[in-house]
């Protein structure tokens, strides 16, 4: 269940960096501009989220296994942004909104 917890974490941090960038912001909010504090902000919250989702795993799994573990974590959480922008586009456009990003 923490291994859960740490791909929810990574995966909504991935998010709010894909947020950051200009092709998957117009995709999702039909607006490609966006303010620097604004850009700043999401940098650093989804920074801070992958932090978490490290933290959360090596302190359940310890160093050894645990960093192998958030490896694989965070690379299925990228893949997985990347297939749910690319293919689940209206799904995630009202999720997008709803949430106000």
């Amino acid at each position: 269940m923490i291994t859960l917890g740490g791909f929810v974490l990574a995966y909504i941090g991935f998010v709010m960096l894909a947020m950051t960038q200009s092709r998957p912001r117009k995709l999702l909010c039909e607006a490609s501009k966006q303010s620097a504090l604004r850009k700043l902000c999401y940098q650093c919250s989804g920074s801070l989220l992958l932090l978490c989702s490290l933290i959360l795993i090596i302190a359940d799994e310890g160093w050894s296994f645990g960093s192998i573990v958030w490896g694989t974590i965070i690379s299925l959480a990228a893949i997985s942004v990347t297939l749910t922008i690319t293919f689940a586009t209206e799904s995630f456009r009202k999720i997008v909104h709803v949430v106000g990003l």
